[in-house]
């Protein structure tokens, strides 16, 4: 019985801040319909301080469902999603450009992202901000971007920027789990935790070069693996807690239950 927002008008967006900080939405399904799909969330040519709270959303159907662009111009400085579903985007679910600032991080606490036809979450290349994901769900992602979770910057200096992955699970992705790109720079501070890493087609957790993420640079501890095709790293640190799993933790991950069985 949530309200719905959504267009049949190719390319426009539903929702459209410009400068307009401290906005909250709450209890809504933002879709798209037309035959060329409009973003769910966007900014305009003037950048918000200060940006959305979001708090029990679906997003169902539109191109991206929050896409920030990509210059600081076109930015959130920080934005925050509690209990939101991003599903079935036509092209990455959420994609957040540059200018989030690191003193102003993107927060995803308890999200589902699932089918979307790209990353579930991709930070685009030039974004040096930071991003706290929480207790989250990626699954499903499609085509030939479709990782849970993609950082896609390459060699910008990173300042004082952190990168918080936690008690998430990365299920089935036409991809790796979760993908850095980064080749000569990192940020300051990389932190996956007590995550797991199931059926994903090419690996559980991938980095672009090896050393890039090893243990001078990352805390990785208590993440859990089993099943992905290419095997559960690439190029990235080999937590001394983590857990090489005999079988799916869960439920029924191919129905969405992500309880815990007793495998």
């Amino acid at each position: 019985n949530m309200p719905v927002m959504t267009s049949a008008t190719n390319s426009t967006a539903i929702i459209t801040l410009n400068a307009a900080p401290y906005w909250s939405f709450r209890n809504l399904k933002i879709t798209h319909t037309a035959a060329t799909r409009g973003n769910g969330i966007v900014n305009a040519s003037a950048v918000t301080i200060f940006g959305p709270v979001l708090r029990n959303c679906v997003f169902d159907g539109c191109l991206s469902h929050v896409l920030t662009g990509n210059t600081s111009a076109t930015a959130f400085l920080g934005s925050c999603f509690h209990r939101c579903t991003f599903r079935n985007a036509t092209s990455n679910g959420v994609q957040l450009g540059t200018g989030s600032g690191s003193a102003s991080p993107y927060i995803f606490d308890s999200c589902d992202f699932s089918a979307n036809a790209g990353a579930g979450l991709t930070f685009t290349s030039g974004n040096l901000g930071s991003l706290i994901v929480r207790n989250s769900v990626f699954r499903g992602q499609t085509g030939s971007n479709g990782y849970g979770l993609w950082f896609q910057e390459t060699t910008a200096a990173w300042v004082g920027s952190a990168m918080v992955i936690d008690g998430c699970a990365f299920y089935s992705n036409a991809k790796s789990g979760v993908r850095f790109d980064f080749t000569t720079t990192r940020p300051a501070t990389v932190a996956l935790t007590n995550n797991v890493f199931l059926s994903n087609t090419e690996y559980g957790v991938s980095c672009a070069t090896a050393g890039s993420l090893n243990s001078n640079y990352t805390a990785a501890e208590a993440n859990f693996f089993y099943s992905n095709t290419s095997g559960s790293r690439q190029n990235f640190v080999t937590g001394a807690t983590d857990v090489t799993l005999t079988g799916s933790p869960f439920t029924n991950a191919a129905g969405g239950d992500f309880t815990l069985n007793n495998t």
